[in-house]
């Protein structure tokens, strides 16, 4: 899900050359694109005769000038109408968001809200961007339980030593 607060650190030639490349090598990109309009577009990835349909936004409240590219900045009432869209042409439907506080270990109600009506309105899960606390994920998790939205918890990769330290920092 490319929807998230950095996104645009680089501008919008930043977004622009990641979603050239990411099309170069035949990547689908999820919860961005050239007009608002395809930022909200359904990614689906059949596999074994399973339809899988994505869905990515987030919450960032930053601004987007024009011209684009975009990302999906989340609007629930918009969210939960593409999630009842996309439920009828999807076996799987998955709905990526990049919201919330860093490093607090509970659920914030209006997304345990958000939550309930996205599994209501037809998703399937819910996956999470990167998460940099694992005990603050564990304790969100098991505050998490009785959603009716199953909850996939993102992971970041360590990708060198100096962001192994980032993170234990």
């Amino acid at each position: 899900n490319l929807a998230n607060n950095h996104i645009r650190d680089h501008g919008p030639q930043g977004l622009q050359t990641t979603l050239a490349a990411l099309q170069r090598e035949g990547i689908q990109s999820l919860g961005a694109g050239k007009d608002r309009h395809q930022t909200r577009q359904l990614v689906r990835t059949d596999r074994h005769g399973l339809r899988i349909g994505w869905l990515g936004c987030a919450r960032t409240l930053a601004q987007q000038g024009d011209p684009g590219p975009f990302f999906w900045e989340l609007e629930e009432a918009e969210l939960l109408a593409a999630v009842r869209a996309a439920r009828d042409s999807v076996d799987v439907l998955v709905v990526s968001l990049h919201l919330g506080f860093m490093y607090v270990d509970y659920p914030d109600p209006e997304h345990k809200v958000l939550a309930e009506r996205l599994a209501e309105a037809g998703a399937d899960f819910a996956v999470t961007q990167p998460v940099f606390d694992v005990q603050g994920l564990e304790t969100f998790l098991k505050r998490a339980e009785e959603l009716k939205l199953p909850i996939l918890a993102g992971l970041w990769p360590l990708l060198s030593l100096r962001n192994a330290e980032f993170l234990a920092n």
